[in-house]
């Protein structure tokens, strides 16, 4: 019996899903002998920083329009109304703290997911990554990129705890495959891009570093490896390791330790050895229908920010003469406010993001033994 594009689709996601390499985290002992933990290279992770299922999320979120708060009851269904109905510009991803109280969001982390067991919780928020399928024949520039495939992995994490501390941080895998000649035969993989911060890197299948479905080193492996950054879950190809990540302002592209008046911001991936692998669990993002989703998807609509953000709160008002879009992009450029995914050019062109936005991924190891 044949099966449907979704299922194929589904079936593709699950081959090529990520296995995500997590920075180990610290002992409250260990953070004790560190008052100032950005002074220090490595800021320390004493919670469970992995990617949840977004129901952890809508079970405990409260959406804002402007300064207004509603849903104090944290009823999902409201929660996932708002998102559908795109009526709030905001949900603050653990309600009754923000960006900058790190102490109190994981205080408050601590006591919902104090109220189960482990086991409980992860049941009842499984890491999770959201499939999206993109062809490149479906767009405008199908002429370079219609024989290609994306699958985008986008996973989120509760808070970004980093130099930069803010909540919500969604990260983005992408696999590239081409199509055959032959439509029986299914894609093979090319290539794959790891969102880190503004930008990204990117590299060639055969460089990147796989395993088998049980999770085992395989050069033949199906499964990209990801190392996710000490805090921050910037994506990088290889662990451990130090990096500067970099971005684009103005045209001009700085490298993070010269941003202006933030200091040296670097970020440091593990071993496999020493850190958490997770293969998440992969749901897969149906077609939009008039460019919108339905039912459990609807909350794809809402075009606002995942969380609050360090941005200065006298400036809020000042900046809501600016469109909404503009202004949402500013302030996630600026002070790391987590966009939606729906809005991004990285969801809806992943083929033009690579090329444009991503910078080769650095190979380890010696020039000369590499070629």
């Amino acid at each position: 019996m044949s099966v449907g594009p979704q299922e194929l689709e589904r079936q593709l996601a699950e081959r090529h899903r990520p296995l995500l390499v997590l920075y180990p985290e610290i002992s409250t002992e260990q953070r004790a002998h560190r008052e100032d933990w950005r002074a220090v290279d490595k800021a320390p992770l004493l919670a469970d920083y992995h990617p949840r299922d977004l129901a952890m999320v809508f079970d405990h979120a409260c959406s804002r329009g402007g300064s207004a708060r509603t849903n104090p009851s944290h009823d999902r269904q409201r929660v996932v109304d708002a998102l559908g109905a795109n009526a709030c510009e905001r949900i603050d991803v653990i309600d009754g703290v923000g960006h900058a109280d790190r102490d109190g969001f994981w205080a408050e982390y601590y006591r919902i997911a104090g109220k189960v067991t482990p086991h409980e919780r992860d049941e009842a928020y499984p890491y999770r990554t959201y499939a999206h399928v993109v062809y490149g024949q479906d767009l405008p520039a199908a002429a370079a990129y219609e024989s290609l495939v994306a699958i985008e992995y986008w996973t989120f994490y509760l808070y970004n705890d980093w130099k930069s501390t803010h909540e919500g941080d969604w990260e983005l895998v992408i696999v590239f495959l081409r199509q055959p000649a032959d439509p029986s035969e299914p894609p093979r993989p090319i290539a794959c891009a790891y969102s880190a911060h503004h930008g990204g890197f990117r590299s060639d299948w055969a460089q990147v570093e796989k395993v088998d479905d049980a999770g085992q080193p395989d050069a033949q492996g199906t499964h990209p490896v990801v190392y996710v950054a000490n805090g921050s879950h910037a994506n990088y190809f290889y662990g451990p390791g130090s990096y500067h990540t970099s971005t684009k302002v103005f045209g001009a592209r700085i490298i993070s330790g010269e941003f202006p008046f933030t200091g040296e911001f670097v970020d440091y991936t593990t071993s496999r050895d020493e850190g958490k692998p997770v293969f998440p669990e992969v749901q897969l993002v149906p077609p939009a229908e008039n460019g919108h989703w339905a039912g459990d998807w609807r909350w794809l609509n809402f075009t606002g920010e995942w969380g609050s953000s360090p941005m200065p709160p006298w400036l809020a008002p000042l900046l809501r003469v600016v469109p909404k879009g503009y202004r949402f992009d500013l302030q996630r450029r600026v002070w790391g406010a987590p966009a939606s995914l729906p809005p991004r050019r990285n969801w809806r062109d992943p083929f033009s993001w690579a090329d444009n936005e991503c910078q080769e991924a650095p190979v380890p190891g010696s020039w000369l033994v590499t070629r």
